[in-house]
């Protein structure tokens, strides 16, 4: 039964007693509508992950199991010829393995198991690729020396058909494969976009190969190799690449789009302006406002006493936080968050803007 969310007035699942826990329960379901997920097969693996405790190692176990369960069930439908069977099977083992690695403890279990995890969950992904009904293309991007950033380019049309094309970035733990999903790709497709989808520094994809490569204030550089690689494709119309951040790429798409005006539109979902400010403001609106002032003053310590009691926030303050930007603590990963802001560089965007 749905319930009210104490913050921003959303609806939880009210599956788990954490707010994180349940929000990432709910992430799951959410790909249903395009293929990514059976809300029977979440249930089960709920169920599944309190029966075997209900902690992270039963979180990682569950869905891991669900993951796999699907790839087989995939493997067997395409050997049968069922490619559609295959597709969303396989597409499912993705979302369901990529659950798994949100929450791996990589400082307990390692970062060559939390690595493998990741790898799975994009061989599942990859396999769904021949079976799609529109043209995808598995790319690599020239980014710096002989770093490639790993993505994917959704064709809308034949190939040397020019076509306006989105550049779709997600954030701190939403990117590359899963935005496929959270972007809703096929609708862009529908429409007669492109599509690029891409890790980059900060992001899983580059992280499990080049662990110093955090999140970089000067996004712009990211961007415009990601332009300079699309633009001499023939089914690409360089004077019409848009960009869309979703999350902290909200930030990272609109700093892109005020240093650099070769973009057509920008989408930036949301608008970050300050990531320290909308940071610190989530993790204090989080305490009575009596308290506000103490914790504050105590930040690391009132962390760790919140994460003791709740492991899924654990979880995510280091997969999602301290290791995406190098930090070592919550407040080291504040003072790093203070890099990230468009500091009146708004004005300097200049093409149309959602």
């Amino acid at each position: 039964m749905a319930r009210d969310f104490s913050i921003g007035g959303t609806l939880r699942l009210g599956l788990a007693r954490s707010e994180m826990l349940d929000f990432q329960i709910e992430r799951a379901p959410a790909y249903a509508t395009y293929g990514g997920a059976a809300v029977g097969e979440l249930l089960s693996t709920v169920a599944d992950f309190r029966r075997r405790g209900g902690d992270r190692p039963a979180w990682v176990a569950a869905w891991h199991y669900a993951g796999r369960h699907a790839f087989g069930r995939g493997q067997e439908a395409l050997d049968a010829g069922h490619r559609h069977t295959a597709r969303s099977q396989f597409l499912r083992s993705y979302n369901y393995l990529r659950s798994a690695e949100f929450f791996f403890d990589r400082l307990r279990d390692g970062a060559v198991a939390h690595r493998e995890l990741y790898e799975e969950s994009v061989a599942s992904f990859d396999a769904a690729l021949p079976l799609f009904d529109f043209r995808v293309e598995k790319v690599a991007v020239p980014y710096e020396g002989d770093i490639m950033l790993p993505g994917y380019f959704f064709a809308c049309a034949d190939r040397g058909t020019a076509a306006p094309t989105v550049i779709l970035s997600g954030g701190g733990d939403g990117f590359g494969e899963e935005s496929y999903f959270f972007a809703g790709v096929p609708e862009a497709l529908r429409r007669g976009l492109n599509v690029l989808v891409f890790h980059g520094p900060g992001q899983r994809g580059v992280l499990h190969r080049h662990p110093d490569l955090t999140f970089r204030q000067d996004s712009e550089t990211v961007f415009a190799a990601l332009l300079d690689f699309i633009a001499a494709r023939p089914d690409v119309d360089p004077a019409r690449v848009a960009l869309y951040g979703v999350s902290f790429g909200g930030y990272l798409a609109s700093r892109a789009a005020a240093r650099d005006h070769r973009y057509a539109a920008l989408v930036a979902n949301a608008p970050i302006r300050d990531m320290r400010a909308l940071m610190t403001a989530g993790i204090l609106d989080q305490v009575p406002a009596a308290l506000r002032g103490l914790v504050a003053r105590h930040l690391n310590r009132a962390v760790a006493i919140v994460t003791r009691r709740d492991w899924s926030m654990q979880a995510a303050i280091e997969n999602s936080m301290l290791w995406t930007t190098a930090a070592t603590t919550i407040e080291d990963f504040l003072h790093r968050c203070g890099q990230f802001t468009l500091d009146s560089l708004e004005t300097d965007i200049r093409c149309p803007t959602l």
